[in-house]
């Protein structure tokens, strides 16, 4: 068993821009074109990968895709399913391989789905919204030629190719075969729980993601002997013996975020105190324990894990810069990097504090907050944080009354 001290988790996050340059590996995949840089490259890496291309073809200095540029929740699906089954190009009606498509200035901008050899297989205008366009492609993806196209990639990418196989885990998984989607889905976990290359691990978190998918379809294979959740649910158990015994702080987060997806964050909580308490892994568990530990009172826990203050700082420094950035969609946003996060995350500490009388650092760690923040709806969620605890409302007025 591998000993490791715990240590404070001071808050950190990467905020992930997407850019779509020339040519690009797509996050989790680098070996991909995500992005090409003209029609025959995109044709030849589709060959390659059994894709399809999707070309956004504009008019010479318009806009480009807004599928492609800020991520928000409603692109995020129509982006994870281009990034997965198409190499994508961007073309200005006059460039020679555009021409070769006869659209008139009328009908731009115009969305094409072809195939590697050229030939259009759906034409949508470019205005199409994200999520109708996604129900296109779904429905081009789904069948026997799909899967043909995806078997045929192992020939150039190699049949230890995990993105390809996890591909055609979908592939099955969409066309109803859940047996074949069972055994494909199987073969990614083998090879991701035994690879420690950059690529394995950056793509467990996507292959994850499906895993959670396939569980909410619960659908029996053709000898009925296991559902899709009941695979989901092995799997689950596979890695939390992993995690028992070898502290891996990387395989516990994408544990931690599929049983997020699974609506089962109890589950984490369980494994978590079944976890050696030495291990730095139970830290990559946090974010998805925080409010249950915080509402059962279990405040030591959380104060051995977090440095309150510091913590909030780095989530209002996040906060800041995507304010900064004026990100699309935020005004309902609530995850990390928001002001709604941040607020929310103080909350919890300073309820943590306040419940293991660390008064006077949590009167600091709510003047910060409401420096950052003191409109009705913070104080709404202070007060009734604060209610649970001895004294708490006493020193939310006090900060008040200071800050005034």
């Amino acid at each position: 068993m591998k000993a490791t001290s715990i240590g404070r988790i001071s808050t950190f996050c990467a905020l992930l821009t997407l850019s779509v340059p020339s040519a690009l590996g797509h996050p989790g995949h680098f070996y991909s074109a995500f992005h090409a840089e003209d029609l025959a490259t995109a044709y030849a890496h589709a060959s390659d990968e059994g894709k399809l291309v999707f070309a956004y073809i504009k008019k010479p200095g318009g806009n480009d895709c807004p599928y492609l540029r800020w991520v928000t929740p409603k692109t995020q699906p129509v982006l994870d399913l281009l990034v997965l089954e198409t190499i994508i190009v961007e073309l200005e009606s006059d460039t020679p391989g555009a021409r070769s498509f006869d659209l008139t200035d009328g009908h731009l901008p115009a969305i094409l789905l072809l195939t590697p050899a050229g030939e259009v297989v759906h034409r949508l205008p470019g205005d199409t919204p994200p999520d109708a366009c996604r129900k296109i492609l779904l429905r081009e993806l789904t069948g026997p030629g799909t899967i043909e196209r995806i078997q045929s990639a192992f020939v150039a990418m190699g049949e230890d190719h995990i993105f390809t196989r996890e591909r055609l885990a979908r592939a099955y998984a969409r066309n109803g075969e859940t047996d074949r989607a069972i055994s494909a889905y199987k073969w990614c976990v083998d090879h991701t729980l035994a690879q420690n290359n950059a690529s394995a691990l950056a793509r467990r978190p996507y292959l994850f993601h499906a895993l959670a998918e396939f569980a909410k379809i619960s659908s029996p294979g053709e000898n009925r002997s296991i559902t899709s959740a009941k695979f989901v649910d092995q799997q689950l158990a596979r890695i939390e013996h992993v995690l028992q015994y070898y502290d891996d702080s990387k395989l516990a987060k994408d544990y931690a975020e599929l049983n997020h997806v699974l609506s089962q964050d109890e589950r984490t909580l369980a494994l978590f105190d079944r976890m050696p308490a030495d291990f730095r892994s139970r830290n990559a568990l946090f974010d998805r324990i925080i409010d249950q530990l915080i509402n059962a009172k279990r405040y030591d826990d959380v104060l051995a894990l977090i440095t309150p203050l510091e913590a909030f700082r780095g989530e209002v420094a996040l906060a800041r810069r995507r304010i900064a950035f004026r990100a699309a969609g935020d005004s309902q946003a609530t995850g990390r990097g928001t002001k709604f996060f941040a607020m929310h995350r103080g909350a919890l500490l300073a309820e943590a504090l306040i419940g293991s009388q660390r008064n006077a650092e949590a009167e600091m760690l709510l003047a910060e907050m409401l420096k950052f923040d003191s409109s009705d709806e913070t104080i709404d969620t202070l007060t009734t944080r604060l209610a649970r605890v001895e004294g708490g409302l006493a020193a939310l007025e006090s900060v008040e009354e200071m800050s005034q």
